[in-house]
C-alpha cells in the first residue's frame, strides 16, 4: 500500500520503507500511517515536526534502522528504546542519547550551540563515543575546540568529520589502532600536524587551517593516500611528503611555487585548489 496527506506533509516512500513527516502536526493521521504499516518502516525523516512525541508513537522501534531529524522543537529525543539503528542523523535539536554502541552513521552537525548547557551536551555525548561500534561519526560547525581522546577505542570508525570547528589542536596518533580511517579536519585552527606514534590514515584533509609547515615525521602516517592541504601558509616541509610511499593524490594552494609543484609531480598527483575557502551562500 502507498499512502500520502495531499498537502505533501506526510508521506511514504521507497516501497513503504521510508516515511517522511514535513512540518506536520497531524499526529492521529501519522499514528495511522505507523499502524497500517508497522512492518514495512525501516527510516522515519522527520523535519520541523515535534520528533520526541513522534518517536513516542513508534510500537515496533526495534524495526527502526534510520532515524533523520531535522527541527528545533519538542525536548529531547529519547532512542534507547530503538535497538536496531544503524544511522542517525541530529540537525538543530538537543540530544538526550543513551544508547550508541550499535549506530553504525551518526551525524549530529549543524548542532547549533548557543547556550552553555547545549554544549555540555555535545561534550558528554562525544565521551559516550569512546568504545562504541560507530564506523562513521561527523559533528561539522559543532563549535568543538577539545576533544579529549573521545575516540581513541573506536575500532571499528571509518570516518570522523570534524570539519568547521575551532579545534586548535589534534594529536593525530590518539586515533592509532584504526585502520584505513578517512579524517577531515578542514575549517578548523590548526597550526601543526602533530603525531607521535605510528596511525593509519587513507584520507587526510587539513585544508583551510593555519598550518605553517609539513612536519619531517609525516611518514608516521602510513596508508595516506589522499592529502589536502589546500588553505593553509604552508612555507616548508613539502620534499618529506615524499617520504610517503602509499601517497599518490595532494591539494595545494593555487599560488604554490611552481618549483615546489616540479619537485613532486613525478611520483605524486598535485592538484591546485583556492587558497581561500569560498563562503557558504545561504538559501
Amino acid at each position: 500500500m502507498s499512502c500520502s496527506k495531499e498537502n505533501g506533509l506526510i508521506k511514504l516512500r521507497d516501497n513503504n520503507s521510508e516515511l517522511l513527516i514535513n512540518s506536520s502536526d497531524d499526529f492521529n493521521s501519522i499514528r495511522k500511517l505507523m499502524i497500517e504499516n508497522e512492518g514495512e518502516i525501516k527510516k522515519l525523516m522527520i523535519l520541523g515536526s515535534d520528533p520526541s512525541k513522534i518517536l513516542s508513537m513508534v510500537s515496533n522501534k526495534s524495526n527502526i534502522e534510520k532515524i533523520h531529524i531535522s527541527s528545533s522543537n519538542g525536548p529531547s529525543i529519547r532512542i534507547s528504546e530503538f535497538t536496531n539503528l544503524q544511522e542517525l542523523l541530529l540537525y538543530n535539536e538537543r540530544i538526550d542519547l543513551n544508547l550508541v554502541n550499535d549506530i553504525q552513521k551518526l551525524d549530529i552537525s549543524v548542532l547549533l550551540v548557543s547556550e552553555p548547557k547545549e554544549k555540555s551536551e555535545i561534550d558528554l555525548l562525544l565521551k559516550s563515543m569512546n568504545g562504541t561500534s560507530i564506523k562513521e561519526f561527523s559533528c561539522i560547525r559543532c563549535d568543538l575546540d577539545t576533544l579529549s581522546h573521545a575516540f581513541e577505542n573506536n575500532r571499528k570508525l571509518r570516518k570522523l568529520n570534524l570539519s568547521d570547528n575551532n579545534l586548535k589542536s589534534f594529536i593525530v596518533s590518539d586515533l592509532s589502532g584504526l585502520d584505513s580511517l578517512e579524517l577531515i579536519l578542514s575549517g578548523n585552527m590548526l597550526d601543526t600536524i602533530e603525531i607521535k606514534d605510528q596511525i593509519k590514515i587513507q584520507v587526510l584533509d587539513l585544508s583551510y587551517n593555519r598550518i605553517s609547515s609539513i612536519p619531517s615525521n609525516i611518514n608516521q602516517i602510513s596508508q595516506l593516500e589522499f592529502l589536502f592541504i589546500n588553505g593553509n601558509p604552508i612555507k616548508d616541509g613539502y620534499q618529506y611528503l615524499l617520504d610517503l610511499d602509499d601517497l599518490f593524490y595532494v591539494s595545494v594552494d593555487d599560488s604554490i611555487d611552481n618549483k615546489i609543484i616540479e619537485s613532486l609531480k613525478d611520483s605524486i598527483k598535485i592538484v591546485r585548489k583556492a587558497t581561500e575557502k569560498i563562503a557558504r551562500i545561504a538559501c
